[in-house]
């Protein structure tokens, strides 16, 4: 499964290809302000649909990784809410983004108080366990 926290552009932005730009297509006609950002080994197109930013990640193959977008607490399931309050009363929040990939929906949130700064990942609903810790 793909790192959202460390992809790092490297390919121009001409470098784009027709598998890629064929399943973008397919997958998101309706898509308004496609722009794209290569690494090596993906491509991720940044788009608005139904009014929200959500971004793809493709390999180079046009073979579709993987969909974020950034969402609100109320669309977090309530039993992840209710673990990031109980085990950490102290932070607050400052991200919280939903992944789809191979039919599977993961979150991350971006949690924060004085002294760090905590990316926790959910595991299949089950909670939360710490992707990474950052501190201040």
């Amino acid at each position: 499964m793909m790192s959202l926290c460390i992809l790092q552009a490297g390919f121009a932005a001409d470098n784009i290809n027709d598998p890629i730009i064929r399943a973008f297509n397919a997958n998101f006609s309706e898509a308004k302000e496609v722009s794209w950002e290569y690494g090596d080994n993906y491509a991720k197109a940044t788009f608005t649909l139904n009014g929200r930013t959500q971004y793809a990640f493709y390999t180079h193959h046009g073979e579709l990784m993987g969909v974020a977008q950034y969402i609100r607490i109320d669309e977090l399931p309530a039993s992840l809410t209710e673990l990031v309050k109980k085990n950490y009363p102290s932070y607050w929040i400052s991200s919280l983004f939903e992944l789809n990939s191979d039919d599977e929906k993961s979150y991350f949130i971006t949690i924060e108080n004085a002294d760090q700064t905590l990316i926790l990942k959910n595991n299949r609903s089950f909670g939360w366990s710490l992707f990474k810790r950052t501190v201040k």
